[in-house]
C-alpha cells in the first residue's frame, strides 16, 4: 500500500483490524511511504495515518 500527503509528513501508519487491535505499526518521517501488508492475511484494514501536523487520517484497504 502506498501512502502519500501533499502538505504535511507522515511520521507513522497504525494499522488495525477490524476488532480494533493494533497488527502492524510502520515509521515513515516523510511526505511518501510503502505499507508492506504482505505478512497480513486478506481482509480488511483501517489505516491510521498521523502527521507531524498533529492531523490524523482513518482509511480503509482490503488486501486481496
Amino acid at each position: 500500500v502506498f501512502v502519500q500527503h501533499e502538505s504535511a509528513i507522515i511520521e507513522r501508519v497504525t494499522v488495525t483490524d477490524l476488532y480494533g487491535r493494533t497488527v502492524a505499526a510502520f515509521t515513515v518521517n516523510d511526505y511518501t511511504g510503502a505499507i508492506d501488508l504482505s505478512s497480513l492475511p486478506n481482509g480488511l484494514y483501517l489505516l491510521k495515518i498521523g502527521m507531524e501536523n498533529g492531523e490524523n487520517v482513518t482509511t480503509k484497504v482490503i488486501k486481496n
